[in-house]
């Protein structure tokens, strides 16, 4: 028999390949973002400049969702500087521009399609205030960590209320009135950004609250058990735990679980030493742990 040639057009073969190439040469996305912005956020006027600088990463690009609200002095590499060319109508008093800085990891050396294996954002949020705005917020920036409070008082205006963009991160001690204190209610593995808001009879105003993380947070810091006693140990501030203990006396106790938040540490009778030993209970999640001091009596 004779076999039959098929003639494939030279673009197709080059098509197909090219197809392959870019599937099969894509690597899977990283898993967490190491990408950030400083600062996070700004307030700023018309003619007013902040600058930007981008870490985690390498071969950063900069943009604007408004571009026609303000100009970047620069599209490329780790810092930039944002200005301001944009006045908000002093009914709306101000609006958000957010920048976004996309970072290119882990790029391809030689390849063929010169596209990186993937790429990770961070993005700042820049509050753009009309220059005849007469509301304000003090502080308009502030940071805290769990259970950390800090106090906001609005001048300008005549009515005031207050309120959070993630309610669930803290709590008020007022809604209204021209000054409240906002108190941190839990504590992120990285930094979060709140906004509490103002409203007024003249106006809207914004001020911006970064969540630093703490760590672990484990409690009680200290225990002292006699015979037959136990104590019950919760660890905040981290994803999955383990539980250890090491030093003089940890032998002669137990843990009721060496996974999870929570944890019982006994002390049974029948220890058969007199006086005190003392060790160290640990907790740890990821990279971070947190310490506990113990201490036994025996009664022999």
């Amino acid at each position: 028999s004779v076999m039959k040639r098929i003639a494939i057009p030279l673009f197709v073969v080059l098509a197909l390949i090219g197809g392959l190439c870019f599937v099969g040469c894509e690597t899977e996305s990283a898993s967490q973002n190491n990408v950030l912005i400083s600062p996070r956020s700004a307030i700023i006027l018309i003619d007013n400049t902040v600058e930007l600088t981008a870490s985690g990463g390498f071969d950063y690009e900069w943009s604007l969702e408004q571009e026609e609200w303000g100009t970047l002095s620069t599209t490329k590499g780790s810092r930039t500087v944002y200005t301001s060319a944009h006045d908000p109508d002093p009914e709306t008093w101000q609006e958000h521009q957010v920048i976004t800085v996309k970072s290119y990891i882990n790029r391809q050396a030689g390849g063929t399609n010169g596209f990186s294996d993937y790429a990770q954002t961070a993005e700042a949020i820049i509050t753009h205030q009309t220059a005849q705005v007469i509301v304000n917020i003090e502080p308009p920036n502030a940071n805290v960590t769990e259970f950390g409070s800090v106090s906001f008082t609005a001048t300008g205006a005549n009515r005031y209320s207050w309120s959070l963009q993630y309610p669930s991160w803290g709590t008020l001690t007022a809604t209204d009135g021209d000054t409240t204190t906002y108190t941190s209610t839990f504590n992120p593995s990285d930094e979060h950004l709140q906004i509490l808001t103002c409203t007024t009879d003249r106006g809207t105003t914004t001020a911006h609250i970064v969540h630093n993380a703490e760590g672990i947070i484990l409690n009680p810091s200290s225990a002292s058990l006699n015979e037959g006693e136990s104590v019950k140990f919760t660890a905040s501030g981290g994803t999955t735990y383990s539980w250890s203990k090491t030093g003089t006396g940890n032998e002669l106790t137990s843990f009721s679980t060496t996974t999870g938040s929570e944890t019982t540490l006994s002390f049974p009778d029948g220890s058969s030493f007199s006086g005190s030993r003392s060790f160290t209970v640990t907790v740890t999640s990821g990279e971070e742990s947190a310490q506990s001091s113990v201490t036994i009596h025996g009664t022999l």
